[in-house]
């Protein structure tokens, strides 16, 4: 399948630090795999998701996994490698 049916949900919160520390990463990681990038406010749009950051991975539309917190940099990028590896 390719990827153009792919893309990366992030949900964030105003004056979210993690989120303003994971929005680089997210962004360098869909670049690097030919996603777009979808920012979705999470104050907004509460029943999506219960924790700020998150990363979910959508295919055709629906949610295939997702990635909930923000640790530190690294952590973040191994999770969102194995989240793309595990699936793609």
């Amino acid at each position: 399948m390719s990827r153009a049916n792919k893309k990366i949900l992030f949900y964030t919160l105003p004056h979210c630090i993690p989120c303003e520390e994971a929005k680089p990463i997210v962004s360098k990681f869909a670049q690097q795999h030919g996603l777009k990038v979808e920012e979705i406010n999470s104050q907004e749009n509460d029943k999506d998701a219960d924790v700020a950051p998150t990363v979910c991975l959508v295919e055709n539309g629906k949610k295939v996994k997702c990635i909930e917190g923000f640790v530190d940099a690294e952590s973040f990028r191994r999770e969102l490698s194995f989240l793309f590896s595990s699936y793609y």
